[in-house]
């Protein structure tokens, strides 16, 4: 079964390959592959669903041909998760259904805890993928998990990576895991996969994914029973995540009753303050922000203000490439299609009141009423030249 991919820029500067089959309209399921596969783990799936669901499932950082940093750092949990909201972004998606097995289904967890409560993730489906809490739990209490997962200290090991060098990712793999292709597997599924781990780059990045990860497996010899003043926490508990989840604030534990008091009171007091003026505002369209400024404070965060500066160039170049072919879009089919593919690559830079228009142009096109979504397409060069305006007084503050 051959699936087509597409390259998807990220907004963190990450470019992941995709494949994303089924109805535009239709509710989507984003599919995480586990280690050491690709996206063709859900080929069947996608098979199954696609008439019926908008089926997403990429190549993860470091596979195949999706980007691959080399530093153990570019893989921490926190990145991860974040690949999947800025790749939801970057496809026009709001919510969807997070499919995981494996590493994917790890990382669906933490997909699953940022989206949960701003109804970005609506369902997680997770497979062969214990809670990360219930596995370090296990990993220091259980023999029988311990001794399962002492090839994830292998992994770990910069001893290996000659031999990594050497055999590529299939060495470690007999070494670690005594991995031999079993004869289930079809043989051209066996032979792309031989082939994906001959790629040196690709090899250390997968491994980089335990290398990065903070759970913590004791060797056989260590006592057995939690550490002393051990405590779960929350994964991924870094502000990246959570925010591209959609989540407006950010308190991490331990959390006093001063910043609590404060932070409710910033969420509460707007609000409360513009209650008067709810009568005359209730036939007025929403006003969105220029810029999200949630998502804007991320970015900064993610890629310093030079190499924000350079992605926001790009925008304005592909984004103008854009505006004329949207304005001459030939029919509903077409404006809509390039609404949606504009719409994205807005959102993944925080552009909320484009791409509130967009959305609003979108579903007046999914409606029927081309006329109504033309007279908003009139609109877009304002609210773009507002967007340019807003994000270059952001960058020279």
């Amino acid at each position: 079964m051959v699936l087509e991919q597409k390259r998807i820029a990220l907004g963190n500067g990450i470019e992941l390959d995709v494949v994303d089959e089924g109805p535009r309209d239709a509710p989507v399921l984003i599919f995480l592959h586990g280690f050491p596969e690709s996206h063709r783990t859900w080929r069947h799936q996608i098979a199954h669903f696609s008439d019926r669901f908008r089926c997403i499932a990429p190549d993860q950082r470091g596979y195949r041909g999706s980007s691959k940093p080399q530093a153990v750092a570019d893989y921490t949990p926190d990145k991860l998760v974040g690949d999947i909201f800025l790749l939801a972004a970057a496809l026009g998606v709001r919510d969807f259904t997070i499919v995981g097995h494996d590493w994917g289904g790890a990382i669906a967890w933490g997909i699953a805890l940022a989206g949960q409560d701003t109804g970005r993730v609506t369902r997680a489906v997770i497979a062969n993928a214990p809670h990360p809490q219930v596995f370090q739990k296990l990993l220091y209490t259980s023999k029988v998990q311990r001794e399962a997962s002492q090839y994830m200290r292998g992994f770990r090991d910069a001893a290996n990576d000659a031999l990594v060098r050497e055999h590529g990712l299939g060495g470690i793999l007999m070494q670690e895991i005594k991995w031999d292709a079993p004869d289930r597997m079809e043989p051209e599924e066996r032979a792309m996969l031989l082939e994906d781990w001959q790629d040196r780059d690709a090899a250390f990045a997968m491994l980089n994914w335990y290398r990065a990860s903070p759970i913590d497996v004791p060797p056989m010899d260590a006592p057995f029973g939690l550490p002393e003043g051990w405590t779960a926490h929350a994964l991924p508990n870094e502000r990246a995540a959570f925010t591209a989840g959609g989540m407006t604030g950010f308190l991490q534990k331990p959390i006093n009753t001063r910043r609590l008091k404060t932070a409710l009171s910033e969420l509460v007091m707007p609000a409360a303050e513009g209650a008067s003026d709810a009568t005359e505002a209730t036939h007025a369209e929403p006003q969105h922000p220029v810029l999200n400024a949630n998502q804007v404070n991320e970015l900064f965060e993610l890629l310093g203000p030079e190499k924000l500066a350079d992605r926001i160039g790009n925008l304005r170049q592909r984004v103008e490439g854009q505006l004329p072919p949207l304005a001459s879009a030939e029919d509903r089919d077409d404006l809509q299609r390039k609404t949606h593919d504009l719409a994205g690559l807005c959102g993944m830079f925080g552009a909320e009141r484009m791409h509130a228009l967009l959305a609003t142009i979108e579903q007046d096109c999914k409606q029927g009423d081309v006329e109504k979504a033309r007279d908003q397409v009139a609109k877009v060069p304002a609210a773009w030249a507002e967007t340019l305006d807003a994000w270059e007084a952001r960058l020279s503050a």
